[in-house]
């Protein structure tokens, strides 16, 4: 996918398939590393900052899941959050740079807010919480985009939640992104 993040250098204005057949997903991840490649010209040092950043993951993981079991042994959740290593996936897309990762990355921050916003939202109101949900699932989906059936998820959840005038500001929203 190198040749594509080269392109993009260049112009944005090139599809990843078609006649180019560069790659048969969504560009943002290809466009965030074809910005990084002008300013750093080393695609192995772009690698391993990659690969540093994806450290973070199971940092996001982490947070996600005390979020989500406040009760539980700190021990416990931080082993559970570092099991993320283990995956041979994970591991390849960090070292690789792969648009996985960032679609993963995106979307541990959706689910962040998304926790946060459930544990602690009255949903009355649609707040910035709301919106940082949305906005980063968006991100992801524009990452890889099987993350596409969460927003089924998500609006379900806020029609439930929402009053109408609410839902439709926030479908407004999502058609814009």
């Amino acid at each position: 996918t190198w040749p594509y993040v080269e392109v993009l250098r260049k112009s944005l204005f090139v599809l990843p398939w078609g006649n180019n057949n560069y790659v048969g997903h969504t560009p943002l991840h290809f466009i965030i590393l074809s910005k990084v490649y002008i300013l750093i010209d080393d695609k192995y040092l772009i690698r391993l900052i990659f690969c540093i950043i994806s450290l973070l993951m199971p940092v996001l993981f982490y947070e996600c899941l005390k979020i989500n079991y406040p009760d539980e042994n700190k021990n416990n959740l931080l082993t559970l959050a570092s099991l993320i290593f283990l995956f041979p996936s994970f591991r390849a897309g960090a070292i690789w740079a792969a648009d996985h990762i960032t679609a993963l990355f995106f979307f541990l921050l959706f689910l962040f807010y998304y926790l946060r916003w459930i544990k602690e939202s009255n949903f009355k109101e649609l707040t910035s919480n709301t919106y940082l949900q949305i906005i980063f699932l968006a991100l992801a989906v524009y990452s890889r985009q099987y993350y596409a059936l969460i927003y089924v998820y998500c609006m379900y959840v806020y029609f439930k939640k929402f009053n109408l005038l609410n839902f439709l500001k926030l479908s407004f929203f999502v058609f814009v992104l």
